[in-house]
């Protein structure tokens, strides 16, 4: 009798520990049980690292990058979250974020491409540039096991040809976090 006592107010100090203070059992619970993330949210894609994951959500308030951590062995949190403003345009940010933490740094970037003519994107600093081929409709995820300033990723959307037809970047009439997204590279914004 006692020992199913003990077993029961075990578990339930568990799930009370673990709603008060949004700690999981899994990276993804964890950053949905973020406050800062909303109930809606699907997930699009994910990154693990071996200390943390990046999960790029989709919301009806547009993208949303939660990070979980890994807080003591399968035990995970989620404080953090990084939102994107929602653009109807060819090529869309879905989302990503460069974090670091006790010394380990990650970076991730994630793209969805909507144009045909659209065959790669490329993404990075200039010495550790990746190149993924474009698949229409489905997200493009890069990561790297660094920190890199998202003004360094100098993201492109390239044709068949090697040609640059969109770029990542503020805009050049209006400089604000909303106007960062993808311009045609012929478009004079």
């Amino acid at each position: 009798m006692k020992k199913g006592v003990l077993i029961t107010a075990t578990i339930l100090l568990i799930i009370l520990f673990s709603n008060a203070f949004t700690v999981r059992l899994d990276g993804l619970s964890a950053a949905l049980a973020n406050p800062l993330v909303p109930n809606d949210s699907t997930l699009v894609d994910q990154v693990d690292y071996s200390w943390c994951s990046l999960y790029i959500l989709e919301t009806d308030k547009g993208p949303i990058t939660a990070i979980s951590n890994k807080v003591i062995g399968i035990l995970w949190k989620s404080t953090t979250s990084i939102s994107y403003y929602s653009h109807d345009d060819p090529v869309k940010t879905l989302g990503g974020a460069n974090w670091s933490s006790r010394g380990r740094e990650a970076t991730v970037f994630s793209v969805q491409v909507e144009d045909d003519n659209v065959s790669y994107i490329e993404v990075g600093s200039l010495d550790s540039r990746k190149r993924k081929e474009a698949v229409i409709g489905e997200p493009i995820t890069f990561s790297w096991d660094k920190e890199i300033p998202f003004n360094e990723l100098d993201a492109k959307a390239l044709n068949d040809k090697g040609e640059i037809l969109y770029e990542y970047r503020n805009s050049k009439i209006h400089h604000s976090s909303e106007n960062i997204r993808w311009y045609s590279v012929e478009a004079d914004n």
